[in-house]
């Protein structure tokens, strides 16, 4: 049932008035329910009245502050349960306080309008039109002058002056909470609210004395609440202070929002993507992979707790769903088509270039195509009359799954294609087409490494795949040599491109720039590389490096997967001589640009790209040093702090699947060098990133070998190439 009014009433905890000791934390919140607050004041006081009778308690009103922390506890969890049933949650604002003494109570005053803000974008998005608003009175004891500063700046009002024997003079103040809720909300409305709605406007509002006067039960709520979470943050920054269990959610199913106020410009990033005259999901799919990064890592983070750091990200996800699903339900035809459209295009941006981290970009194109969620389908059915539209999203939704390692994604993404062209091919879905013979390729390489029960017939499937993809590749060739009767420019050959080519016995030059071609060529080598052919792999990628001549880009790639076939090559036969190439294939691919071992982390938080690059110079390491320049790599592998390479790599976006490779090989480099302690913590970070993969994907495939090489340091590879315990090429 939706509810158009909606309750907010709101306490505080912390030493807003004075010097802060070390592990203070300041806290604002409490209850946010669906309901009138007059409606409201019976249930929520006779769960207060039962949970104080039950523990002998005749005072009235109870001040949480007065109790034992047992008896507190005991009380919040009834508490807690009667706000789950009324379907309200516990919304708190935490920051650790300010030093300076004339800014304390400017905090309170910001933290609170920051508390009805948030309050009412999450409240707004479960049908909340009008909001009661009964935050507790806040009375604080000022120095004079910064009381009088408080005054003039019109956030308080000067109250009695209080002198005691010895000490400076207090004058007590007490802020405009009034003003500043509905300045809060006036400002709220000036926002554009999209198509999610129009804002909630305030309905009523008034400050409520929490000790003397007849406070409203839910300010007492508040009171407990912020009591409790106060209690437990101060000194402890995990986990563990709110999730289920704890009184703030003794059932595990009603989580609190503790939220991080360091993170409420990327809380509101999101909601207001979400409510561009055309919803951005890409936008605010970005924005909440931040929050959820800033979850997963530990060397950087926008807040002391973990607690509102979770919080933060729950908040946005719950911000996302519920704008997702009133999107899904109110867009028209034309609004549902603008939005699929401009996922499109900020999703190509986000694919093309090639960061590594893809999560923020799959969540977007799952909630706004692929899945099976409301707006999905409202964006799917009012495309169905631009099969270039749809078969240019659902080419992404392949090319993002692969990124992902998802195979079952990427499978339905490419059967639906394949509906697309059953009324037949435009110009726009034969390009899309090649593309997606393309991708389908890499999907048949994600299913590696296998089981050694499944091994033979999934490389078999590999290589006539690639081989089908190479005749494609030269029948579109030849279709567009008839065409548009092209010729080569004539271009000189730099002395580096000659290099590589001779170095590797092939005569240099180029053919017709054709970005998609020479990927057609590209990826087919990769797959004659997985399954061992690396000789002919190496030759078909040279042939695809000869159509990028227009694309930077391309040849650094190309030049990144020539140097891991050439590693891959030594790797495998251990020859001095099938070392020739690599040097080349280095310059060509930027190994250069680390020119010094302690600079790797600085480049790789600039540039997430570059961990491709860094990838390539530890797999030298392991198997080709004499190519690598000398340098203090294994000190740098073992350096820990919040700027090291590690710490850099463990936290927030860059947890994804390249840093899993450099976690991977720096471990056994580190265990090769006899430093055990530091290769524990590599391939620790290697197995966690598998194991956080989705089911079924070649990254959690991976972690079989990579739990083994932890246990055994440097185990030499069991089973035939490709296998679950000896995989290949770009995965080994």
């Amino acid at each position: 049932m939706s509810h158009h009014v909606w309750t907010l009433a709101l306490d505080e905890a912390g030493r807003f008035e004075q010097e802060p000791p070390k592990d203070e934390v300041l806290v604002i919140g409490g209850v946010l329910c669906p309901g009138e607050v007059d409606r409201l004041a019976a249930p929520l006081e006779r769960a207060l009245r039962q949970s104080c009778k039950a523990e002998g308690i005749d005072k009235w009103p109870p001040h949480a502050s007065e109790l034992p922390r047992e008896v507190r506890g005991r009380i919040l969890e009834v508490l807690s349960r009667e706000l789950a049933r009324l379907g309200g949650c516990w919304l708190f604002l935490v920051d650790p306080p300010s030093g300076r003494a004339d800014a304390r109570l400017a905090t309170y005053v910001r933290m609170l309008a920051d508390v009805v803000d948030i309050s009412a974008r999450l409240a707004v998005l479960q049908g909340a039109r009008e909001l009661d608003v009964r935050p507790a009175t806040r009375t604080l004891p000022l120095m004079e002058e910064a009381a009088q500063a408080a005054a003039r700046r019109g956030i308080a009002q000067l109250l009695e002056s209080l002198e005691k024997e010895g000490e400076p003079p207090r004058r007590w103040v007490r802020s405009y909470t009034e003003a500043e809720v509905r300045q809060t909300l006036d400002g709220l409305a000036r926002e554009s609210c999209g198509q999610l709605g129009p804002w909630p406007s305030l309905r009523s509002i008034e400050a409520d004395p929490g000790r003397y006067g007849g406070a409203h039960p839910a300010v007492f709520f508040s009171d407990f609440a912020c009591n409790f979470l106060h209690g437990l943050l101060c000194g402890v920054s995990g986990k563990e202070a709110v999730t289920g269990g704890s009184p703030l959610d003794p059932d595990g199913k009603n989580p609190p929002l503790v939220v991080a106020r360091a993170a409420l410009k990327t809380l509101r990033g999101v909601d207001r993507a979400l409510r561009d005259d055309t919803p951005d999901l890409w936008q605010a799919s970005a924005l909440l992979e931040t929050l959820a990064g800033d979850v997963r890592g530990q060397a950087v983070s926008l807040s002391l707790y973990r607690a509102a750091r979770e919080g933060a990200l729950l908040a946005a996800t719950q911000l996302w769903e519920r704008a997702c699903r009133v999107l899904g339900a109110d867009l028209t035809v034309r609004e549902a088509m603008s939005v699929g459209l401009v996922l499109s295009g900020r999703g190509q941006g986000a694919l093309a270039a090639k960061t590594g981290d893809y999560e923020g970009t799959w969540r977007a194109i799952e909630a706004g195509w692929s899945g099976e969620g409301a707006l999905a389908k409202s964006v799917r059915r009012a495309l169905a009359g631009d099969r270039e539209g749809a078969a240019r999203l659902w080419r992404q939704t392949l090319e993002c799954a692969n990124h992902r390692g998802d195979i079952s994604a990427g499978t339905q993404a490419a059967s639906a294609f394949r509906e697309l062209l059953v009324a037949g091919l435009s110009f726009g879905l034969l390009s899309e087409r090649q593309q997606m013979l393309n991708l389908e390729q890499v999907m048949l390489q994600n299913r590696l490494p296998a089981d050694v029960s499944e091994l033979e017939s999934r490389l078999g499937e590999l290589a006539s795949s690639a081989e089908a993809l190479m005749r494609n590749a030269e029948e579109d060739g030849e279709i567009i040599t008839l065409a548009i009767r092209q010729q080569v420019p004539p271009t000189l050959v730099d002395a580096r491109e000659r290099a590589l080519a001779e170095a590797l016995g092939q005569e240099p030059g180029w053919d017709v720039p054709d970005r998609e071609r020479g990927r057609m060529f590209g990826t087919a080598a990769r797959s004659l590389a997985f399954c061992g052919r690396v000789e002919e792999a190496i030759r078909l990628a040279l042939r695809a490096r000869r159509h990028f001549l227009d694309s930077p880009m391309d040849l650094r790639m190309n030049a990144t997967i020539l140097a891991r076939m050439l590693l891959e090559r030594v790797r495998l036969s251990g020859a001095d001589a099938d070392m020739r190439g690599i040097s080349e294939a280095f310059e060509l691919a930027g190994v250069g640009e680390i020119r010094k071992p302690a600079e790797a982390a600085g480049l790789v938080k600039r540039d997430p790209g570059m961990r491709f690059t860094l990838d390539l110079v530890l797999r030298a390491l392991l198997w080709a040093p004499g190519c690598v320049p000398r340098g203090d790599w294994l000190g740098v592998l073992e350096e820990r702090g919040p700027k090291s390479l590690f710490s850099v790599l463990a936290s927030g976006a860059l947890r994804s699947h390249p840093t899993e490779l450099i976690a991977r090989h720096a471990g056994e480099l580190l265990a090769r060098h006899d430093r055990p302690s530091a290769a524990r913590e590599w391939f620790g970070l290697s197995c966690e990133l598998c194991q956080g993969a989705s089911e079924g994907s070649a990254l959690r495939r991976l972690g079989v070998f990579t739990e083994r090489l932890a246990a055994s340091s440097c185990a030499a590879p069991e089973g035939p190439l490709g296998s679950l315990l000896n995989p290949s090429f770009e995965y080994r």
